[in-house]
């Protein structure tokens, strides 16, 4: 899996594993209720976050381009 820049990209991911590094990129509790089964390809492209003043952006875009990582979901 690669995520970085306001996308994610994986091979082979459960949902249940989906969750959790949701959970590690929000800081938030992440629960799978989806009932699904079995592995998926996941590429999606959500909008970063404002960095605090003075910090490097990590992409060259405006970071608040795009929907925020759960409303891209």
């Amino acid at each position: 899996m690669r995520v970085g820049n306001g996308r994610l990209i994986s091979g082979g991911f459960t949902m249940a594993a989906l969750a959790q590094q949701l959970r590690f990129m929000s800081g938030r509790v992440v629960r799978d209720r989806t009932g699904l089964t079995g592995f998926y390809v996941i590429d999606f492209t959500y909008g970063l976050p404002n960095p605090a003043p003075g910090s490097p952006t990590l992409a060259a875009a405006d970071p608040t381009d795009g929907a925020s990582v759960f409303t891209a979901l």
